[in-house]
């Protein structure tokens, strides 16, 4: 790898911020483009996207720890399409999201990031485990 290409030394959030900007805001805004029509018109409307996002995944997970019984319809139904919007149901039917895959895989910063982050996500769950013990 030339000078020119070589991928800096990323820090836990910094590759974290580099893969939610080039990974899932993309993908997330894109699908809400393609299967809903909702396109931000500007930076604060994008935003209140994102923060309703994280909103109803927060809200899905304290549901989905309450009983059956008491599980809310409608947030666990918000919750799936929020997935779908985000992750889509069959990656391998959209040729056009593996394509974009296939590129986001071959950026060396966005690998940088993965294996960095993923690293960071490990050790978390290492520490934890150690102190549960």
């Amino acid at each position: 790898m030339s000078q020119s290409q070589q991928v800096p030394d990323l820090t836990p959030e910094q590759a974290h911020n580099v893969l939610f900007e080039n990974v899932h805001a993309p993908v997330f805004f894109n699908k809400l483009a393609e299967d809903y029509g909702v396109v931000p018109q500007n930076e604060q409307e994008a935003q209140q996207l994102l923060d309703l996002s994280d909103k109803l995944r927060v809200a899905q997970g304290q549901e989905q720890t309450k009983s059956a019984g008491q599980r809310n319809e409608f947030l666990d139904a918000a919750g799936h399409e929020l997935d779908r919007a985000v992750y889509g149901e069959n990656v391998q039917s959209n040729s056009s999201l593996q394509s974009a895959i296939y590129e986001m895989a071959s950026d060396p910063l966005l690998k940088e990031a993965s294996l960095t982050y993923q690293d960071a996500v490990a050790a978390n769950i290492l520490v934890d485990q150690i102190q549960q013990q």
